[in-house]
């Protein structure tokens, strides 16, 4: 008895460390700030737990709600070495995914889902923005960071491609810069060209059922007036 009260004594602080090593708990406050996250949780039992580094995957980051639910490892048992390796939030959780589908959402609602038969739905109630403009990449955190490492991209583009059709479902399209088209134009609505040197045509134009009219002037039904005979010009259209 005495001998297995001595290892159960000596085993104690290895129980301790084993319990320690995965609990979960309740995010209160995000430093998203940092080169890795660090979060306020309310571990089990109420322990509030400082400046726990968020270990995310790479190319992912987001910055939880307070009320989301953290797992937190310790490492070696010690709780002061604690780190979050997952942070969900059931509140705002997409639910319903096909076996298989992956998504990205947050509790505003917008989504960004891959669907079965290789589809991808991009959902926001308010703006999506493509942004491919000049600018400088900067990995920076002003509190760790000394030296900072910035890359120039040049000449950026954005490509869409589709083998069938794309089609742009909206009351208007605006476009800020130059429009340039390799294929024929089919429009139903009408044209109306305002501002700039007006409108260029090389080649061919042909216009079936209506009429081209300049300042008033039909090219269909104008008159010219002034006619003689001979070599002499008629006058200018009416």
């Amino acid at each position: 008895m005495e001998l297995g009260r001595i290892i159960d004594k000596a085993l104690q602080p290895l129980r301790r460390k084993l319990r320690l090593i995965a609990t979960r708990g309740v995010v209160k406050l995000v430093d998203p700030a940092r080169l890795l996250q660090e979060l306020q949780v309310a571990a089990v039992g109420e322990e509030l737990l400082d400046a726990i580094e968020h270990w995310e995957p790479y190319g992912y980051t987001s910055n939880p709600q307070p009320g989301a639910e953290a797992l937190l490892l310790s490492l070696g048992g010690d709780r002061d070495h604690a780190v979050a390796v997952s942070v969900a939030d059931r509140r705002f959780r997409l639910k319903g995914l096909q076996s298989g589908e992956v998504a990205l959402y947050t509790d505003e609602g917008d989504v960004i889902h891959f669907k079965r038969s290789n589809k991808i739905l991009i959902d926001s109630a308010n703006e999506i923005t493509i942004n491919a403009a000049n600018k400088l990449i900067a990995n920076t955190d002003v509190a760790e960071v000394t030296a900072t490492t910035s890359a120039k991209v040049t000449s950026p583009v954005v490509d869409v491609i589709a083998s069938s059709k794309v089609t742009l479902n909206t009351p208007q399209t605006d476009l800020t810069g130059v429009l340039n088209v390799t294929g024929l134009i089919t429009g139903q609505g009408g044209l109306a060209i305002s501002g700039g040197s007006g409108a260029t045509v090389q080649g061919d134009m042909a216009i079936s059922g209506g009429d081209v009219t300049a300042d008033g002037i039909s090219l269909k039904t104008h008159v010219h007036g002034g006619v003689q005979a001979g070599s002499d010009n008629t006058g200018g259209p009416q």
